[in-house]
């Protein structure tokens, strides 16, 4: 008989193991304000790399646009290459690489976006989402409604003193159409 009992053999389960599903929805169930079903909102990757990859694969379609905020991680770029998607970026301006909402407006101008990837905290500046910022975010996506957000989280753990760490993905009308990525390497400084 079929058994779908094993917990592990030489291959880990492919949304992770049920133990560490249901630990990553203990400590952010309070976190994002929702309670998280291991198996509906949780999937274990073996990295944040390959979570941000594997989400626009899933979202993003050929001719399809996604707004990067710039400066961005560098390997942003080469998953949206891989899906034949262009991205379009919006200038994060020193000194506070503040995300604003005329421009954040004018990139999700042509109709053919379907994801804005977010970073806070912001790699590589630092700067910490706040809260104007994340209303600006809701306004914009209001507008837009198959918009998807990948919220990049891996930060999360290195806020410094004065700021606060708000989640896209925690915010009511952001959280039916957010992908939140976290990362144990940066989590736990591995």
């Amino acid at each position: 008989a079929l058994t779908t009992s094993v917990m592990l053999n030489q291959y880990s389960p492919p949304e992770g193991l049920r133990s560490l599903c249901t630990a990553l929805c203990e400590r952010y169930t309070p976190l994002m304000h929702q309670t998280l079903d291991p198996k509906a909102n949780v999937v274990v990757t073996t990295s944040g790399a390959e979570a941000i990859y594997c989400i626009v694969q899933a979202f993003v379609n050929p001719g399809e646009e996604v707004v990067l905020l710039e400066p961005f991680f560098p390997f942003y770029l080469p998953c949206i290459v891989a899906v034949n998607a262009t991205a379009v970026g919006v200038e994060l301006r020193p000194p506070g690489f503040r995300i604003e909402e005329a421009p954040l407006r004018a990139a999700l101008s042509s109709g053919k976006v379907r994801m804005l990837i977010l970073n806070s905290p912001h790699n590589p500046t630092g700067h910490v989402m706040d809260a104007e910022e994340l209303e600006i975010v809701r306004k914009v996506c209001a507008d837009h409604p198959s918009l998807v957000v990948l919220s990049d989280d891996v930060y999360e753990s290195v806020v410094f003193e004065g700021a606060a760490m708000l989640r896209p993905g925690a915010h009511p009308e952001l959280w039916p159409r957010t992908v939140t990525v976290g990362s144990a390497s940066k989590l736990f400084a591995l």
